[in-house]
């Protein structure tokens, strides 16, 4: 639930959707785009049975440290994936 109430991953898949739409990896039909929300929906839900399934599996051997420094790669990767797609796109409309 924090994750569906946070804004910024609105915002993420705004972008990410857009990205798509203007390299042409996706048309603008409604069956591309539920093409690509089930391919987004089964990943993220791949995503998470495996994360939970190996926390279960080692239940109590994750500290809180591991724990915290998992969540800040996470937040750092998807920091780098957002400049790097910013850039990109400033470069893009900066040719046109």
């Amino acid at each position: 639930m924090r994750c569906l109430g946070n804004p910024g991953v609105l915002l993420w898949w705004i972008t990410i959707s857009a990205t798509f739409i203007a390299h042409d990896w996706m048309e603008e039909t409604w069956r591309s785009k539920g093409a690509c929300w089930i391919g987004v929906a089964l990943g993220c839900f791949s995503w998470f049975t495996l994360l939970s399934y190996l926390v279960s599996r080692r239940h109590g051997r994750f500290s809180s440290t591991t724990l915290l420094r998992m969540s800040q790669f996470s937040g750092a990767s998807l920091l780098v994936v957002a400049i790097v797609t910013g850039v990109r796109l400033v470069r893009l409309l900066a040719h046109h």
